[in-house]
């Protein structure tokens, strides 16, 4: 990328989206670190994928990932 600017991937932007909406209402600090935690790993694994291929079958893949790793 130009500049060393990083380009955020649509997952990401929803989870920034979801965790200001988190901190708009006040949810506990503890929360919102254990939802960014998750999140994140889930953003890393969907990659640049657009919304439409981001199904069960995707979600289920991450979720035993999940689990392989504990």
């Amino acid at each position: 990328m130009s500049e060393g600017k990083y380009k955020r991937t649509i997952v990401e932007k929803a989870v920034d989206q979801f965790l200001r909406v988190l901190r708009e209402r006040n949810a506990s600090a503890h929360t919102i670190k254990a939802y960014a935690g998750d999140l994140e790993s889930f953003s890393g694994y969907m990659g640049w994928r657009d919304w439409r291929s981001i199904d069960h079958v995707a979600i289920r893949g991450f979720l035993r990932t999940c689990t392989r790793r504990g």
